[in-house]
């Protein structure tokens, strides 16, 4: 228990280092860019989900990411966030297979952000980051599938 929480404050610690050191590299609204720019090149078949504006989705995804961060170490607030991030994607029509594509993106994004300070401490902070956040959001996601008229209800 004593290593698995220690485990847990060094992957916190990294988590917000990093992020830390790639908004100090972009701004916020560069670093919803860069991600957008990095998705479209990984994963162009995405580009007709996202009919938002780029500049509101870009903000999207930096609160979110902050959040994350934030949250990390609470893991009730972070199931929380992850849950209604989960619904508000359901509603915008993502699909289980999109979550893992964009853990990639996140983490190439995240490269790219911090540049030659990245580690591959880093990389396994945000892939366990991920990992977790993914497993959150697709229990979400295949629960709407199971529930879907109860969650259209909730969301309308």
């Amino acid at each position: 228990l004593h290593q698995s929480l220690e485990d847990a404050r060094n992957e916190a610690t990294i988590l917000t280092y990093s992020w830390d050191l790639a908004l100090d590299s972009q701004t916020e609204e560069e670093m919803g860019e860069l991600l957008f720019d990095t998705l479209f090149e990984l994963a162009p078949n995405l580009k007709p989900v996202y009919r938002k504006p780029r500049q509101i989705l870009s903000a999207r995804f930096v609160e979110m990411m902050s959040t994350l961060v934030s949250f990390h170490g609470d893991p009730m607030m972070m199931e929380e966030q992850i849950t209604w991030l989960g619904f508000r994607h359901i509603k915008y029509g993502a699909k289980k297979q999109h979550v893992r594509v964009m853990g990639d993106v996140l983490i190439e994004t995240m490269a790219r952000a911090v540049g030659e300070d990245w580690t591959m401490d880093m990389a396994e902070a945000w892939n366990e980051l991920w990992i977790k956040c993914c497993d959150m959001m697709m229990n979400t996601i295949d629960d709407a599938s199971s529930y879907g008229g109860v969650v259209q209800t909730l969301l309308s």
